[in-house]
């Protein structure tokens, strides 16, 4: 099992992991720089404390054990499916894209950080983002528009956090917790008062114990369908628009 020399940081290109192969990152960073990321075969992984960092048109497609950090400018794209234990988008023009591709988060915390003016782009019908865990679209900058307009973005953990959240199209939103794990699935910061695009599209409520938008006032554009028995919780004060 190789492992980083003694450097914070290490920068390359390409890196293709084989099957069965593990990299320990040994608490240091590993930068892929406008190149591509492969781990091949179900075993493959990144572990042991460190971060991966993606900058600039890189790609990634594989298993992977430690966390996602894209950021530095640049369209950062999936190749394929994908799995990481949590992903942070952040940095002036930074974009991550699924590209007709599925990522499962798997943190339980927060697992999902888009911060300042990145970007989350779903614009396949094929994108899928399946979060175990919180997913926070934050910031005071630009929103998403036209960036969540297909695919299928699934929320298991209590928070989705969506001050720059704008879909449209045909995206789909699913919380989908599990019963009794997760006491309510919230939706917060969202307010159509104050910016009239930030919405939901077409949401799905399934297999969770509730549902609540506290301190959200709240716009589901399209359809709004409870597909299995959940208390969807509502809060003094706060409003939700379906249309």
């Amino acid at each position: 099992q190789p492992t980083l020399p003694g450097v914070d940081t290490l920068q390359v290109r390409d890196l293709t992991l084989l099957t069965g192969a593990n990299l320990n990152l040994s608490g240091r960073n590993l930068t892929i720089v406008g190149g591509t990321l492969a781990g091949l075969g179900g075993l493959t992984n990144l572990s042991f404390g460190g971060t991966l960092r993606l900058v600039g048109n890189a790609r990634v497609r594989g298993v992977f054990n430690a966390p996602l950090l894209v950021q530095g400018g640049g369209i950062v794209t999936l190749a394929d499916s994908a799995r990481a234990p949590s992903l942070t988008v952040s940095g002036t023009s930074t974009v991550f894209s699924l590209d007709g591709h599925k990522l499962v988060v798997t943190a339980t915390g927060t697992a999902v950080n888009v911060v300042t003016d990145a970007i989350l782009r779903m614009n396949n019908a094929a994108d899928t983002l399946d979060v175990a865990g919180n997913l926070y679209i934050q910031g005071s900058a630009a929103p998403h528009a036209g960036n969540l307009s297909a695919g299928t973005m699934i929320i298991r953990g209590n928070i989705i956090d969506g001050t720059r959240y704008e879909a449209d199209g045909t995206h789909r939103t699913v919380f989908a917790g599990v019963v009794g794990s997760i006491a309510t699935q919230t939706v917060n910061s969202f307010d159509i008062n104050a910016r009239p695009a930030n919405t939901l599209q077409d949401v799905v409520i399934q297999g969770t114990s509730a549902w609540s938008h506290c301190s959200s006032n709240l716009r589901v554009r399209g359809s709004f369908t409870v597909s299995t028995p959940v208390a969807v919780v509502t809060c003094t004060g706060y409003t939700m628009l379906v249309d």
